[in-house]
């Protein structure tokens, strides 16, 4: 399978400082990930059991027994989080031992995108198979479309499928039908098979 691309990605920016939590968001939306934002730990939660995310940037704090990222570690096991604190991190305290990485606060933005980097190149941010496969197809079809030059508009007409669901089959919104597969695949000339290699 590919290695995901940050549009693959859902992202929780949990900070109970508002302003800075869609700082971040809107900082890792310009580079392609899909994040939300969350100034209160039910809120992030709620986030986090809503859709299928793969990563938690989160404010830890040390002094709170009930905080977010240990809550969140153990309820989504394969999360990746990303702990992160105005504490010192030399202290020797490794309260979050299942964090992925933790930063501390301030910090430039693109030191978390560096961090994101390394945690798709180190194969830490996971997917659920379905999820992969249809990450996978999107991102072929597209490929396949954009190298014919064909635009939504025009593979929706000769395929007699709306360019709404062509976008959401790219995207990995929605989950394709073998029909759809069929007559996209017929109109790309590619093998259906090639779309889950």
């Amino acid at each position: 399978m590919d290695m995901p691309e940050p549009r693959d990605i859902r992202i929780v920016v949990y900070d109970r400082n508002a302003p800075f939590a869609e700082s971040a968001r809107d900082y890792l939306r310009g580079l392609g990930y899909r994040a939300e934002a969350a100034a209160a730990p039910g809120e992030a939660m709620r986030a986090l059991k809503s859709g299928r995310c793969q990563v938690l940037v989160a404010e830890a704090d040390y002094s709170d027994p009930s905080d977010l990222v240990a809550q969140a570690s153990v309820e989504f096991p394969n999360l990746c989080v990303v702990a992160m604190t105005d504490m010192p991190l030399e202290d020797g305290t490794n309260r979050w031992p299942t964090a992925f990485a933790r930063i501390k606060k301030p910090f430039p933005f693109q030191k978390l995108a560096d961090i994101l980097d390394r945690a798709i190149t180190l194969d830490r941010i996971f997917f659920d198979l379905e999820e992969r496969v249809m990450n996978n197809i999107g991102r072929r079809l597209r490929a396949a479309r954009r190298m014919r030059g064909l635009t939504l508009a025009e593979l929706s007409e000769r395929a007699g499928l709306s360019a709404s669901l062509i976008s959401k089959i790219e995207t990995a919104s929605a989950a394709p039908s073998v029909s759809s597969l069929v007559k996209i695949s017929r109109i790309l000339d590619i093998r259906i098979a090639s779309l889950f290699e």
